[in-house]
């Protein structure tokens, strides 16, 4: 059953996902580029005693800090928005059917370390043109006993036709959360908001 504590705890897990997608690769290389950026600004200074050189190579991990750091306000933002969405019970719920379920290859650098720069990702597609991205790298509905899966359950699970529950905040139109009616039901109290 669909309460909102576990649109809540579903909806903490996306923001999670999307924050983890978004800073996981910048994360990774802050360290580094710092470290090369300083090591090549010495030897620009010691050879030719310039240190403007230098300073111009750490903009280059600076850019990529203020990024995280714009990427690390967003997350507290959608938590906190979340938080307070839950408690004014300010959400949408539809029910949608399934159009088709979709790969697409798209840039967003993950691994850089092996070169890559796009990945292959699934979107759930549906009749209504309003499309939900498969998140990798989590566990969907941990609240739920029997039907507790990862991006891939959803995926192979989804047949076009299906219907979903679309749980979307008023504050963000996009679909934040997705369940599918054939595994789950709202809450009586759900019901009577919506």
């Amino acid at each position: 059953m669909i309460t909102l504590d576990n649109i809540k705890v579903d909806l903490n897990l996306v923001n999670v996902l999307n924050f983890e997608n978004i800073t996981r690769w910048r994360f990774a290389f802050i360290l580094p580029m710092t470290l090369l950026a300083v090591l090549l600004g010495l030897v620009f200074f010691i050879v030719f005693t310039n240190i403007w050189i230098g300073v111009l190579l750490l903009l280059i991990p600076l850019y990529h800090i203020i990024q995280y750091l714009i990427a690390c306000k967003k997350y507290i933002l959608q938590k906190k928005a979340i938080c307070e969405t839950m408690t004014r019970k300010d959400i949408c719920i539809s029910v949608e059917r399934l159009c088709h379920v979709s790969r697409e290859t798209i840039y967003e650098p993950y691994s850089t370390f092996r070169g890559h720069a796009t990945k292959e990702v699934s979107f759930l597609n549906f009749h209504s043109s309003r499309r939900w991205r498969l998140l990798s790298g989590g566990k969907f509905y941990k609240w739920s006993k029997e039907h507790y899966m990862s991006a891939y359950g959803i995926e192979s699970t989804a047949i076009p036709g299906d219907e979903f529950f679309l749980i979307s905040l008023q504050l963000y139109q996009n679909i934040t959360c997705i369940y599918p009616c054939k595994y789950f039901i709202l809450d009586e109290n759900l019901k009577s908001t919506n």
